[in-house]
């Protein structure tokens, strides 16, 4: 099976976000390629990961914009898709009927 593109800076860089989460900072990353680097992260949904340390990744200003652009999209559609599961919990509650969302709105 062949690698996605940007796969190997994404797990770089998410190994660095996590160091500097915990406290490490004495690294830093620059992708190879930073287009490939935020499509991965879109595809494996760690753009928030990303974002919480883009510090401690060396991005250009490109890269930096796209991947703040996903973010706030991202965050957008969490935010509808909260509303909308709010809309349902409430009719079932209303029908008298119980619910145990599993997934989460992330996985769903």
């Amino acid at each position: 099976m062949e690698r996605s593109p940007g796969l190997d800076d994404l797990v770089a860089a998410v190994r660095v976000a996590l160091a500097h989460e915990r406290g490490v900072t004495d690294t830093t990353y620059r992708p190879a390629d930073g287009a490939a680097l935020v499509g991965a992260a879109r595809q494996h949904g760690v753009v928030p990961v990303l974002m919480s340390q883009v510090a401690a990744l060396e991005l250009d200003r490109d890269t930096t914009r796209s991947l703040m652009a996903l973010a706030l999209m991202q965050q957008r559609l969490l935010a509808a898709a909260t509303a909308d599961l709010h809309a349902v919990l409430d009719a079932l509650d209303d029908a008298g009927i119980r619910v145990l969302v599993i997934k989460g709105i992330p996985l769903a």
